[in-house]
Order: C-alpha cells, then sequence, then structure tokens
C-alpha cells in the first residue's frame, strides 16, 4: 500500500501489519508505527505534516492520525462500522471515507480531524468505493457498486462504475457505464481530469 509524499520525497508503506517510512529513492526503512494488531491505508496529508491511516486495534478498521515525523497516534472514529480513510481535503481540515452510519445505505462521510464531527455527504442503495474529494472540494468521485480488487476482468452488471456528486447542487452522474470494473479512481491535480484503473480484457468462460 505505497503512499507517495505530496513533495514526492518520502514514501510510506505497510510491512508486516505496520507503517513504514523511507526515501522514496531508497535506502533505510523506519517503522512509524509498532502494534501487535494490523495498521493499513497510510494517507498523507497535503502539508506532508500528518498521516492518516486505518488499523484492526479494536477489532474492526477505526481511523488513526500521527506526525509524519513519527509520534503517538490519536483515534479518529469509534464506530463499530469499517471505516478506511480515502482522500484529504486540500486543506487538511477533513477526511473522507465511506460507512453506513444509522442507515443500511452506504454513505460518503466527511470526518473533521481536529473536532472529530463528521456528517454525511451522500448516500446511496449501492456500494461506495474510495471516494475522493476534487481539489476545489466542490466535486466528490467515488466507485459505486463493484466487486474487490481481485475481481478486476470481472464485466457485468456488478462492475464498479465511476459516479460524480457536486456538493452544492447534490447533482449526481455516472461518468463511465460500460460494464467494466474502475477502481481506484483518482482526481489529477488540475482537478479537470480523472484517473482510474480500468482492464480491457475479459475473465475466460471456458477453463481454456
Amino acid at each position: 500500500m505505497p503512499a507517495l509524499s505530496p513533495d514526492g520525497k518520502q514514501v510510506a508503506f505497510v510491512y508486516r501489519g505496520d507503517i513504514w517510512l523511507a526515501s522514496a529513492e531508497g535506502g533505510r526503512a523506519i517503522p512509524l508505527t509498532r502494534h501487535v494488531e494490523y495498521d493499513a491505508y497510510p494517507l498523507w496529508s497535503p502539508d506532508g505534516n500528518w498521516l492518516a491511516f486505518a488499523s484492526l486495534r479494536n477489532g474492526n478498521w477505526d481511523i488513526f492520525i500521527m506526525p509524519a515525523a513519527g509520534g503517538a497516534p490519536r483515534q479518529l472514529t469509534f464506530h463499530s462500522q469499517a471505516e478506511i480513510p480515502s482522500s484529504w481535503s486540500r486543506d487538511g481540515r477533513y477526511l473522507y471515507y465511506s460507512a453506513s452510519y444509522d442507515s443500511n445505505n452506504p454513505s460518503v462521510v466527511q470526518l473533521d480531524v481536529r473536532t472529530g464531527r463528521f456528517k454525511r455527504l451522500v448516500e446511496d442503495y449501492n456500494a461506495i468505493n474510495s471516494p475522493q474529494i476534487s481539489p476545489n472540494g466542490q466535486w466528490l468521485v467515488y466507485g459505486r457498486h463493484g466487486f474487490p480488487w481481485w475481481r478486476p476482468r470481472y464485466v457485468g452488471s456488478a462492475a464498479m462504475q465511476v459516479w460524480l456528486v457536486h456538493l452544492g447542487t447534490g447533482e449526481r452522474r455516472a461518468l463511465t457505464n460500460d460494464r467494466r470494473q474502475h477502481l481506484w479512481t483518482q482526481w489529477m491535480p488540475d482537478g479537470n481530469m480523472l484517473l482510474t484503473v480500468t482492464i480491457g480484457e475479459e475473465t475466460p468462460a471456458s477453463p481454456r
């Protein structure tokens, strides 16, 4: 789970269930977390001073934050739902993730890093995956429905599609509708283009 720092000089990654840090040019890596339970999904703050990550320390995925230079992690979420950070606001104030609170419907949740307050921004009856806030903070892009990443060649009505929602107006629309998986969709720095992982080959329909 490599995560490149905003200045491109360091990379955080997961090794043996802990978060590690190394120079992007190579060399010695140092552990930032040391815990018997699994720590994963590192995510840099825009200023490069903080790392958010998810941990199974309480029996389910919760979100933690810690200084990128090292230090004690601070727990941000406490719900029994699985919470995995997927995006920071550009000012570093909010984290975004997908969860279902007080409802069976998946939602995009905005979490205030300083106060711990959260609110639902988008709700759907289908799965919401890896929500990403746009550079200008006006749009959210996410993967709707879909199979896990280890089924990248699935083709069919359940394939993960890219959806876009405007936070001001609530306008929501599908950007893809091709029955193929689209994974880990990200904003490009200019906010005008999106990067997604997909594949053109279908899963073979016979043993050969």
